[in-house]
């Protein structure tokens, strides 16, 4: 799984390790979907934004898609 620093660290302060992220991801369902989005320097690259409610919490997560990974977790926190 491909993760960046910044989301990495949110979803260690909210008490995930990456076995609880991949669970979280895991779990995820097409009624979480939120949006999609360009990111804000480049409108070429694409960002999927979910809602994803996990203990007691509902988080933030984003996804861009990624040629090697398939796709990259950009965002992990707390909605």
């Amino acid at each position: 799984m491909a993760i960046t620093t910044s989301a990495l660290r949110d979803a260690i302060g909210l008490g995930f390790d990456r076995a609880g992220i991949v669970e979280v991801i895991g779990g995820m369902t097409r009624k979480m979907f939120v949006k999609s989005m360009t990111t804000f320097a480049d409108h070429r690259v694409w960002q999927d934004v979910y809602y994803v409610p996990a203990r007691d919490i509902v988080l933030y997560v984003k996804f861009q898609a990624d040629v090697v990974t398939e796709f990259t977790v950009m965002a992990f926190k707390e909605k």
